[in-house]
Order: structure tokens, then C-alpha cells, then sequence
């Protein structure tokens, strides 16, 4: 099974970029609730808010996908976050990034594949 495309390569595919001045239109799903989205990889993949992978490209953070190659977390770190009962919010603070994060690895939406 071919392995699926880089997820920015695949983002960049679903906007139509005009000029330089111009807003990006999004080609691809929108959920329900107005937000535009996208597979987390492959048919039956996850499915990803674009603004948050967008933003995650941006700022260099962990994508939804597992690429933790510019992080600030490692294996170790991810499974002391997992096993820590403090509140997402003073985890998230004390290592310097977003609750949101902290919520995505409790939840194995990111770093899944550490055990």
C-alpha cells in the first residue's frame, strides 16, 4: 500500500491561490460546522482541522500526523505527559506549549505511534 503524501504537499493541492494579495479558497471538505478539514493520510485516515495543520506547518509545532521532526517534545517527554494527572493547562504551561497539544497527545491524535 503506496504510503500517503506529505500533508502539507496535500493541503497546498486543495487551495486555489491566486495572487499574491488575494485570499486562499479552500477546494476541499468543510465540515458542518464551517471549518475546512482534511484526511489525516490515506482513505479512513483521521480527519484534521486545516487551520490547526496550517498553523502547525507555520510555526513549526508537531502536525497532526506523527512529523515530530522540529518539536520541542521527545518519546520520553510524550510518555510523562500521558501519565501525568495534572491539569492539561499546568502541564501545557510548564513545558512552554499549548494546552490544545497537551489535550491532542493525552488523546493519541498526536505522537500515537509512542507506547
Amino acid at each position: 500500500m503506496p504510503l500517503a503524501r506529505p500533508i502539507l504537499a496535500r493541503l497546498l493541492d486543495l487551495l486555489d491561490i491566486q495572487g499574491p494579495d488575494d485570499c486562499w479558497l479552500w477546494k476541499g471538505r468543510v465540515h458542518k460546522s464551517g471549518y475546512a478539514y482534511i484526511s489525516k493520510g490515506g482513505k479512513g485516515g483521521a480527519m484534521l482541522l486545516m487551520h490547526r495543520v496550517s498553523w502547525c506547518e507555520h510555526n513549526n509545532c508537531p502536525v497532526p500526523e506523527g512529523d515530530a521532526g522540529n518539536s520541542k517534545l521527545t518519546e520520553d517527554l510524550v510518555r510523562l505527559i500521558r501519565a501525568d494527572e495534572r491539569s492539561q493547562r499546568t502541564i501545557a504551561a510548564e513545558l512552554g506549549v499549548d494546552q490544545t497539544l497537551i489535550s491532542m497527545i493525552k488523546l493519541r491524535k498526536v505522537w500515537a505511534h509512542v507506547t
